[in-house]
């Protein structure tokens, strides 16, 4: 998601722009395939642009009980500011804002591409659950117990039967 900035950056500190936003981002490590809609206000500073926006992301993610994949949603709140490459002082502070993926490069593009991938990482659920509900996986057979129910919990409540008798007998004993 590349905007071209060169007339904001040409105009006062203060314009503003607004941009509509709709697509998808790719899949990296960690983050499936997004889809990503909202708006950004990109608005010039005195040394590149601050990018400010309310977006929601649909995000493809598994469910740690029973290992189902569904979509999820994420809002995201973004605020970053991108410093002009014409206003970069030394080959340090260029390298940092480039691995930082904040640098407006020569040709006056700015990439929202990485920023987004980020936020959208950081506001994804640390353990997605498809539904509250979900009863998940056997963890002795490994069943899927939202879709069938396994034979682990009969055997197992006939087995809790007979421990039960025989603690009855050494209590009575």
């Amino acid at each position: 998601m590349h905007f071209n900035v060169a007339q904001l950056l040409a105009g006062p500190v203060g314009a503003v722009r607004q941009r509509r936003i709709s697509g998808a981002l790719d899949a990296t490590d960690g983050l499936p395939q997004t889809g990503i809609s909202g708006a950004v206000e990109i608005m010039r500073t005195d040394r590149g642009v601050l990018v400010r926006g309310t977006l929601s992301a649909v995000l493809n993610l598994e469910c740690v009980r029973c290992l189902d994949r569904f979509e999820g949603t994420a809002d995201i709140s973004l605020e970053e500011e991108y410093i002009s490459a014409h206003q970069v002082n030394g080959r340090a502070e260029r390298l940092a804002l480039q691995a930082d993926n904040l640098l407006v490069d020569s040709n006056n593009l700015l990439d929202l591409e990485p920023a987004l991938r980020e936020y959208a990482s950081l506001n994804s659920p640390l353990k997605p659950v498809c539904s509250p509900d979900c009863p998940g996986l056997c963890p002795r057979c490994g069943a899927d117990l939202t879709r069938s129910a396994c034979l682990c919990a009969a055997t197992e409540a006939a087995g809790a039967t007979g421990l039960s008798a025989l603690l009855e007998k050494y209590r009575t004993a």
